[in-house]
C-alpha cells in the first residue's frame, strides 16, 4: 500500500511539473513541500490547468467545490 501511495505522490508530482512548465523541479520536490505562495507558478490560473491535468491523468472529477487552499497547501494534500 505504501508503494502505491508513493506511486501516486510522483505521478502527481509529476502532473504539476508539466502543467507548470517546472523542468523537473517537481520532481524533487518532498510530499509536505508547500505549494501556495512557494511556487511562483501556481497562480489562479494554473490550479485551473493542474485540475485538468489531474483529472485527465487519473480519469477523475474534480468538483468545483473541492477546490481550495487547503488541497493546494502541499503535494501530500493534493495527493489524498
Amino acid at each position: 500500500m505504501k508503494n502505491e501511495m508513493n506511486l501516486i505522490i510522483e505521478q502527481v508530482k509529476g502532473v504539476l511539473d508539466s502543467a507548470l512548465f517546472l523542468n523537473g523541479r517537481a520532481l524533487l520536490w518532498g510530499n509536505q513541500m508547500s505549494l501556495l505562495g512557494n511556487v511562483p507558478e501556481l497562480d489562479s490560473m494554473a490550479v485551473m490547468n493542474v485540475v485538468s491535468a489531474l483529472e485527465l491523468k487519473f480519469s477523475i472529477t474534480i468538483e468545483d467545490d473541492d477546490i481550495n487552499a487547503d488541497v493546494f497547501a502541499t503535494i501530500e494534500t493534493l495527493t489524498f
